[in-house]
């Protein structure tokens, strides 16, 4: 799928950003994104001296998430400046877009993602140092100092969150699934204690398929518009989320070996009862999302389909809400 009139808009955009004439090739739409559309390309100046594969990240005109373009790329320039593993980042812009829409555009790397790299027949990966590498990775994250970040929002913590995707369900879904209702009752009266010392940079969305695995198999970590200061231990629940046999849990760990490796490394210790108040938390966002996505008129075809993952979501939910259930109705939690 190509798009001359988008083509010709960004080789005026990288034009003026380069300071030479710019020609725009091989732009195709790619895979994923309920957040912004994705286009691969390569530019290449008039007189062939530079050329570069990048990325276009554009918003839709309504997403799954209500998201800032400019939020996320300055946090990777950030990131990247601080020398984590993410595309160098190019150019963003918000207001008056040529391009319509706000957008920014990236460098693209070289690699898979994670997930279509493990699911080929044969890949001869070494799970073990994948395994490995994964965590430290996330750990790494958790570990930026947030005095790094002036650009996060900086309120925090599980009843912020708790609020937000409240807020989102409020306004998608105005009388709510039962389970939701249940969900957000338990979450309100079991928030956990504030991690210590401080809140970490949270990914949000910490996932096989937003790591890609370079031909050298190291991680970059993509996809950033959720991040946000918040619990380490809410970023562990979102990725538990995902086991199947491509998955950072379910391919590369068990769950048990996932939290233990992760605590050993951190020294971070992961309690249990906060690890399931995030477990039930993770559900209930990605059910939020989904009913945003699927809400309004003529929501796009993917996003429908998207939308059939709320019958898995609701039976994981009930699942986690079950062993709660007596406790809330007054017998022992």
């Amino acid at each position: 799928m190509t798009n001359p009139a988008l083509a010709a808009g960004l080789a005026d955009v990288l034009t003026e950003h380069l300071g030479r004439p710019v020609e725009v090739g091989g732009l195709t739409r790619l895979s994923g994104g309920s957040s912004h559309e994705t286009w691969g390309l390569v530019a290449t100046t008039g007189d062939g001296a530079v050329t570069a594969p990048l990325v276009l990240r554009r918003d839709f005109d309504r997403g799954m998430l209500d998201t800032d373009v400019r939020a996320e790329y300055e946090l990777l320039t950030t990131l990247h400046d601080v020398g984590l593993p993410v595309p160098r980042p190019w150019l963003c812009v918000t207001e008056d877009s040529p391009l319509d829409l706000p957008f920014m555009i990236m460098e693209r790397v070289a690699g898979t993602d994670l997930r279509k790299d493990l699911a080929r027949p044969g890949h001869g990966r070494d799970l073990p140092a994948l395994a490995r590498q994964a965590i430290e990775l996330q750990a790494r994250i958790h570990a930026v100092d947030p005095a790094e970040l002036p650009g996060l929002d900086p309120r925090w913590g599980p009843q912020r969150e708790l609020a937000r995707w409240s807020a989102v369900i409020a306004d998608a879904e105005p009388v709510p699934d039962p389970l939701l209702v249940a969900a957000l009752a338990w979450l309100g009266t079991h928030l956990p204690d504030p991690p210590a010392p401080a809140p970490c940079l949270v990914h949000g969305d910490f996932k096989a398929n937003n790591l890609l695995i370079t031909p050298a198999a190291e991680l970059v970590v993509i996809d950033w518009e959720l991040s946000h200061l918040g619990d380490p231990i809410e970023d562990l629940a979102w990725t538990m989320l995902w086991r199947t046999d491509w998955d950072i849990v379910g391919g590369l760990h068990t769950r048990e070996a996932y939290v233990r490796t992760y605590s050993d490394l951190t020294c971070r210790q992961v309690g249990a009862e906060a690890l399931r108040f995030w477990r039930i938390l993770a559900l209930v966002k990605l059910w939020a999302m989904f009913l945003t996505g699927t809400a309004g008129e003529a929501p796009r075809p993917t996003l429908l389909l998207m939308g059939r993952a709320g019958i898995w979501i609701a039976d994981q939910l009930a699942q986690e809400l079950a062993p709660v259930v007596v406790g809330m109705s007054g017998g022992t939690r």
